[in-house]
């Protein structure tokens, strides 16, 4: 069973082609811009498809690690991967990883690291107030619980009333 129609392998194979050589043009992403794929088809074409092997290699882009790169061009993981995520990604994974990609991202590790040590600090320092609005909290939900109990046998007291006086 075809994965995609002709029509959409030409459009696909055309837009790589023009990504190979460097002559995207806006219109070219614009127009393929609604183009999502599955992670799981993706990862089917890029190991099975030798067109999309060949391309992968065309562009630099080493196939060895091919089952894991749907993971890397889905990066906000809704499990499809549109055409501008392939384009950014696979513009990221060209060529040979170099000491400056390693240090990038070590980089960015500790920046949320830190970030989520100060979460953390501030959640500790926080807890007694974090505490007391949970208490407060509770303490409106227990009295709008009891006043919707009291409205509620209120109106099941006047409705057994309006029956009597019907009798």
């Amino acid at each position: 069973r075809a994965l995609l129609t002709r029509s959409q392998q030409s459009d696909l194979v055309e837009f790589l082609d023009q990504m190979i050589v460097g002559s995207m043009t806006e219109d070219m992403l614009e127009q393929m811009s609604d183009v999502e794929v599955s992670r799981d088809v993706f990862n089917r074409v890029v190991q099975e498809d030798e067109d999309a092997i060949d391309a992968l290699k065309r562009l630099d882009i080493c196939t060895q690690d091919s089952r894991h790169l749907a993971d890397l061009l889905d990066p906000d993981n809704n499990g499809k991967i549109g055409i501008l995520e392939l384009v950014d990604g696979l513009k990221r994974l060209r060529g040979h990883p170099r000491r400056y990609d390693v240090v990038a991202v070590d980089l960015m590790v500790r920046c949320v690291q830190e970030k989520l040590d100060d979460i953390w600090r501030w959640m500790m320092e926080n807890n007694g107030v974090l505490s007391e609005l949970t208490a407060v909290q509770s303490g409106w939900t227990k009295a709008v619980d009891a006043q919707a109990s009291q409205v509620q046998r209120s109106r099941s007291w006047s409705s057994g009333s309006d029956v009597q006086l019907a009798w």
